[in-house]
């Protein structure tokens, strides 16, 4: 554990929402956009990359958790995205999951020199090792490698942007949400979370 890694100390961040052996799950504490929700590594490692070989199934399926309350809730798909070590703000393992306008990803992203299928998760293991760093996306089922090549990088922002109605500006996401959206994303989390374990069914 590093005493500098806020996701190590977790001093003055948000609630653990759920957690497993491997992992935990909070309200990302700065959204992008309402629902922003972050899966993190409790062990203090760079990125998702770094997980032994049994951890993964387990970062998964906290992620189709995390998916299936976001779908049930909020309405949307959930877009899954790991800066793995490229572009962290954090240097420590997390799995952002965003709410998004979008059912499948973009077939001309395959077209995009810098953008990489990865059906395995292998594929995303070789790439960090060669690589020494990778940005992973993941929509219902279909996983892509975005490394540091500028029309990868322009081609993934722009669909962002048209699927959740962020702006980009100087170098980063604009950033409409408040400590507000963080409160109401852990409030739904808990009222679906009960529903869950009472059985409720949902329309």
């Amino acid at each position: 554990m590093s005493g500098a890694c806020v996701f190590c100390v977790r001093i003055d961040q948000p609630a653990v929402l759920t957690e497993t052996p491997s992992l935990f799950v909070m309200a990302d504490k700065y959204p992008l956009v309402p629902g922003h929700i972050l899966v993190i590594s409790k062990s203090h490692r760079r990125c998702h990359a770094e997980l032994p070989e049994d951890a993964v199934p387990e970062l998964w399926a906290a992620a189709g958790t995390v998916r299936r309350f976001l779908q049930e809730t909020y309405g949307t798909a959930a877009l899954a995205w790991e800066n793995g070590v490229l572009g962290q703000t954090v240097a420590h393992a997390h799995l952002h999951l965003l709410p998004v306008r979008a059912e499948t990803l973009p077939p001309e992203l395959d077209q995009t020199p810098g953008v990489y299928p990865a059906a395995a998760w292998e594929a995303v293991q070789a790439c960090y090792e060669r690589h020494g760093g990778y940005r992973l996306m993941d929509l219902a089922g279909e996983r892509r490698l975005i490394l540091d090549e500028p029309a990868a990088l322009v081609a993934v922002q722009r669909w962002l942007m048209a699927v959740t109605g962020l702006e980009w500006a100087e170098g980063d996401w604009v950033r409409r949400t408040s400590a507000e959206d963080v409160f109401e994303t852990e409030r739904r989390w808990t009222a679906w979370s009960e529903d869950e374990r009472n059985g409720a069914t949902r329309p």
